[in-house]
């Protein structure tokens, strides 16, 4: 059976980061991801119009750089044209100047482009949900949903962490007290987003954004005026945790109805058309403080992104950053025997 070196469960930035790094040196990770597109919460939409094309970000909105190392992974996306600065500084209502002067940064062509840069030569396979992993005495295994199985040497697991939980906990994989108590105590905020096209061009202040104190609303985005959709009036609504979490299980047109009415002071009424997107874990709010888990070294074994650390994408990015290091440190030398893994892993709409 074909052997990676470390299977990286989850494709946001975290996992691919990861990915990245292991590869520099040498070795050989497979990501595996139940998504259509890499990128996780780095979510963009793309809808072809009648009257042109429409792009959303529903996701993460924008980026910062704060530490000298993703500063320079922006300055490199910058030059290949992945990224841009986008403005410096966000309003809310009723502030003569924006929160602060940081840079924010958009994709080119989304927020997307950035996992997808990430993901280049990565053995990246979608649409692929892991329900189990088990462990041996020189390696870790993984079962996918559609009945394939892959062998490495070390396990990441990037998701969010109730997520990597849940899956420990149904492959019947034991954690330590310590490590047990200190993961779970991870939580995260919902965020439910709504997707608009509206009929005329968004009220919304320069640089095309609001932060939003309170409920129902704490953010609303002109992503025309971002620069990332062609077609003028895209714009992303996203609720505030409370009214998430109350409009969890109501139908999309009630949530859609709700936060509509609540931006209609800037989007107008009645749009043309109307997306929800539910974010079950979008941004934690308790974190481990740490930058990631490493929780077994016979064999390898991490738990990785935005749950550790720093809640926004450059904690994402760090978080997969060293613990890609860290596998790197603990597989030692990469196996130069390994075989080609397409094989056992047949393309999948990489």
């Amino acid at each position: 059976m074909n052997r990676a070196d470390a299977i990286i469960v989850g494709g946001g930035i975290a996992g691919l980061t990861a990915a990245r790094v292991m590869l520099r040196g040498g070795f050989r990770p497979v990501v595996l991801d139940k998504g259509r597109g890499p990128g996780g919460r780095l979510a963009t939409l793309r809808l072809e119009m009648e009257a042109g094309e429409a792009v959303f970000d529903y996701g993460a909105q924008q980026v910062s750089a704060r530490s000298p190392h993703f500063q320079k992974q922006m300055d490199r996306w910058i030059e290949a044209g992945v990224t841009s600065e986008w403005c410096r500084g966000l309003p809310a209502p009723g502030e003569a100047e924006p929160d602060d002067r940081t840079v924010r940064y958009r994709g080119t062509k989304g927020l997307r482009g950035l996992a997808v840069d990430l993901a280049r030569d990565v053995e990246l396979h979608q649409q692929t949900r892991v329900t189990s992993v088990s462990r041996s005495r020189d390696g870790w295994s993984a079962d996918t949903a559609d009945g394939r199985r892959l062998e490495g040497r070390a396990l990441l697991i990037t998701t969010p962490v109730p997520q990597a939980l849940d899956l420990l906990e149904a492959s019947g994989v034991s954690l330590s007290p310590a490590h047990g108590s200190m993961l779970s105590s991870i939580t995260y905020d919902p965020c439910i987003a709504v997707l608009a096209l509206t009929e005329r061009r968004a009220g919304l202040p320069d640089p095309g954004a609001l932060r939003l104190a309170g409920e129902p609303l704490v953010w609303a985005a002109d992503n025309h005026r971002k620069g990332i959709s062609p077609l003028a009036g895209a714009v992303t609504l996203h609720a505030g945790p409370r009214t998430s979490e109350r409009l969890w299980t109501a139908g999309d047109d009630e949530t859609a109805g709700e936060l509509l009415a609540a931006a209609e002071p800037w989007i107008g009424s009645s749009p043309r058309l109307v997306t929800v997107h539910r974010w079950r874990y979008s941004r934690p709010v308790s974190k481990a403080g740490i930058p990631f888990a490493g929780l077994g070294t016979s064999p390898p074994m991490a738990l990785a992104g935005d749950g550790f650390g720093d809640s926004r994408v450059e904690g994402a990015w760090n978080s997969g950053r060293l613990a890609g290091g860290w596998l790197r440190a603990q597989l030692g030398r990469p196996d130069a025997q390994r075989p080609n893994l397409t094989s056992s892993f047949p393309e999948d709409g990489r």
